[in-house]
């Protein structure tokens, strides 16, 4: 353990990107529930939580983390929100801090821009200029917290939205793939600041069609009513397991994912392709591999880029 009471030497700095409810504040909060055998007892790695929240989406944090004593949850509807969310974080009180999301940040910031100076001369550029701007600077107090001496070893997690990729001009434009719904230039710093960045994406299950291609939407109901529907709009046979929605993880780079990165020295074991991942079991590994490393005198790999 750090001499000031983080759990790890090194900050993990994971950055969760996906579409709307695809599972990134979901997967984002199990990290709350790492635990490891530390001095000869269980303790949680990533408690106590503050949780920072630009998207106003509560109903997507666990219960148990909305009403546990050793969470924090701050709301961003100014700017000075965030100011104290920041100020809270540099405290030195927490071990895990969850931020969603950089996208609504941007939102904000522009719509706090507009409400300043509502008769800008470039109205909309210069608004998102100055979002811009703002994020940028968040996005430095937010990597700070893993160089500070009082919250080094911190655990940062944060999210963003994704959206089309779109290339050519009008009216030839095509989708080329994704990219992180934020301005260029922070996407760039969003890329370069993050041990990891993962991918989520939920595959939903696909109703039947009778002989004709016509929705079945008896049979489709009755498989569901039952959760025998598959991700394929297959009906799983009896005591089977069931698979309604399968929420996948992509922690390293495709083709529709330039973006995604894993760096050396954390989550190596992680598959490409994650089915119902689980941070809490990650960081736990990644805690076991970084006492062992520290056991050996051994330099951690993270701790190059940390």
């Amino acid at each position: 353990m750090n001499p000031n009471g983080q759990r790890f030497l090194h900050s993990v700095k994971l950055l969760v990107v996906g579409r709307f409810k695809a599972g990134k504040t979901n997967l984002s909060c199990s990290a709350a529930k790492a635990y490891a055998t530390i001095d000869g007892t269980s303790q949680w790695l990533c408690r106590p939580v503050l949780i920072i929240d630009a998207d106003g989406g509560t109903m997507s944090i666990p219960v148990e983390l909305r009403t546990a004593p050793d969470v924090t949850y701050i709301g961003i509807t100014t700017e000075s929100d965030w100011t104290r969310a920041m100020n809270e974080a540099r405290s030195g009180k927490y071990k895990l801090v969850i931020f969603d999301s950089w996208t609504n940040l941007f939102d904000k910031f522009a719509m706090f821009a507009r409400d300043l100076k509502p008769d800008a001369k470039g109205r909309n550029r210069d608004w998102n200029n100055d979002a811009s701007d703002k994020v940028a600077e968040a996005l430095e107090e937010w990597s700070d917290l893993a160089v500070r001496p009082e919250t080094r070893g911190i655990t940062l997690i944060s999210t963003a939205a994704v959206t089309d990729w779109w290339a050519g001009e009008f009216p030839n434009r095509t989708v080329i793939g994704e990219r992180i719904q934020v301005p260029t230039r922070i996407e760039s710093r969003l890329v370069g600041r993050n041990t990891a960045i993962w991918h989520c994406t939920r595959e939903d299950p696909a109703p039947f069609r009778d002989e004709r291609g016509n929705l079945d939407i008896a049979r489709t109901n009755a498989a569901k009513r039952n959760g025998k529907l598959a991700s394929r709009g297959e009906q799983l046979p009896e005591g089977a397991e069931v698979l309604m929605s399968r929420y996948l993880v992509f922690t390293d780079p495709f083709a529709e994912y330039p973006y995604v990165k894993s760096q050396d020295g954390f989550a190596s074991e992680v598959d490409a392709i994650a089915w119902n991942l689980n941070l809490a079991e990650v960081l736990a590994r990644h805690h076991a591999l970084e006492q062992a490393a520290i056991a050996n005198n051994q330099p951690h790999p993270i701790a190059e880029t940390a």
